[in-house]
């Protein structure tokens, strides 16, 4: 709560402190060893005859770029419209912000866009880290549709501006700046339609449902 210090959590509290920075550990080491297990092999030779969760290559790209579109939904529907009172009757309900004590539910946002960037545009080299270039799936749209690359490319970058755009913190702008948190979540409901409709169908693969069909 605002104005709790660290020397408040004694006893019961402190206890519950602990054990909850604990179960955030498991939770993370949980994810980490599901991905050294063997995902990223999983993804990475999708089709072959010993992986089963993605049988086919496209079964495998159409579930990356489905979960981008999903991720994009969770922050227009979960992080800005839920704060907006979209499912409140319009009523603002700044406490629905992520990262509210903080401060940092914008930037949470953008880094989530940054991992959409990725999956969309790839990453250049860096020397300084020994990384080498990556290569996104615009580079593959670019060959088989032009301008639908370009619409993407567009799209995206009209979605992170309008989000920049958002004032800070975010608990502020709900309350005070309601209308350029509207236009970022109009922004990125922009984007999820180009990714789930146009570069889905452009790759002519099929995808299942997502947790939020149907909300």
């Amino acid at each position: 709560a605002p104005g709790v210090v660290l020397a408040d959590f004694a006893g019961r509290r402190g206890d519950y402190l602990k054990a909850l920075a604990g179960e955030l550990v498991r939770v993370a080491e949980q994810l980490l060893d599901a991905w050294r297990a063997g995902f990223a092999v999983e993804i990475s030779e999708a089709g072959l005859d010993h992986v089963e969760l993605f049988p086919t290559l496209p079964a495998a790209l159409g579930a990356m770029v489905q979960k981008a579109a999903v991720l994009v939904e969770m922050i227009r529907g979960d992080k800005l419209g839920k704060p907006l009172g979209d499912a409140a009757g319009g009523v603002a309900q700044p406490d629905k912000c992520e990262s509210q004590y903080s401060g940092d539910g914008m930037q949470d946002i953008l880094h989530n866009l940054d991992g959409v960037s990725g999956l969309l545009f790839g990453q250049p080299s860096d020397e300084a880290t020994a990384r080498p270039e990556v290569l996104g799936l615009s580079t593959y749209l670019t060959r088989l549709k032009p301008e639908l690359a370009g619409r993407v490319r567009a799209t995206f970058d009209a979605a992170v501006a309008a989000c920049l755009n958002v004032e800070q913190p975010l608990t502020h702008a709900i309350e005070h700046a309601p209308s350029g948190v509207r236009s970022a979540a109009d922004a990125l409901g922009d984007l999820q339609r180009v990714i789930e409709v146009d570069v889905l169908g452009a790759l002519s693969v099929s995808v299942g449902f997502s947790g939020n069909d149907g909300d």
